[in-house]
């Protein structure tokens, strides 16, 4: 791993981690972004799951030294619900991936075969801005799901029936907010800042971008 890139894994990983720290009271955590933009930039399938564990574990002990609570962070019965929705934030980052690539395939073969200008429908707002922006959202949204029902399933805080289900995800609302708001600003500046830096191949050599 040549320095840049190791450099650039290591402030994936540590900086939403010290991010938590400084926002957990609002849950402003952008780790489900992280995990969307590793599945969608990074080839190597081994960095791009491990990136955002990691960054999350990391995070977790930071908290439980902060708060001194390690029992209510670390290896709590809610961590296969949250990690298991940042594994598949990861998946669906690979499956951006996997379609701008074959759109770009796409578009290379239309432009050998005519010389028409570019489709509307192929411009940067709807092949970009439009599936990062709602992955984002989905991946903000499945994280409020299913870990919700986990906190509904696993403890007694609420009855277990439907109106107890129900208030439990009311009640998270407050929270939601803030997942979607840490997600979305995440979203914009990491896939934002990596699209700056493709426009200048000298900032991010070809081989340090997979």
């Amino acid at each position: 791993m040549h320095a840049p890139r190791f450099i650039v894994v290591c402030l994936l990983i540590v900086a939403p981690a010290c991010l938590r720290m400084l926002t957990f009271e609002w849950n402003v955590v952008p780790i489900g972004a992280l995990a969307l933009f590793c599945g969608a930039h990074f080839r190597n399938r081994t960095l791009a799951f491990s990136i955002p564990l990691i960054s999350m574990f990391l995070g977790d002990i930071l908290l439980a030294v902060q708060t001194h609570n390690s029992q209510l962070y670390l290896f709590h019965t809610l961590m296969p619900f949250v990690y298991g929705c940042y594994i598949l934030s990861v998946a669906m980052g690979i499956g951006l991936r996997s379609y701008w690539d074959r759109l770009d395939e796409g578009i290379g073969r239309r432009q050998t075969d005519s010389k028409a200008g570019t489709n509307r429908k192929d411009s940067g707002f709807w092949t970009r801005v439009v599936p990062i922006t709602s992955l984002t959202v989905a991946g903000s949204i499945l994280f409020f799901v299913v870990t919700n029902f986990g906190v509904w399933w696993l403890f007694s805080t609420y009855p277990k029936s439907w109106s107890g289900l129900l208030e439990c995800y009311i009640a998270a609302i407050p929270y939601f907010r803030g997942t979607l708001g840490g997600d979305l600003i995440g979203s914009a500046i990491l896939f934002g800042g990596d699209q700056l830096l493709r426009h200048d191949p000298r900032a991010v050599p070809q081989s340090e971008r997979y």
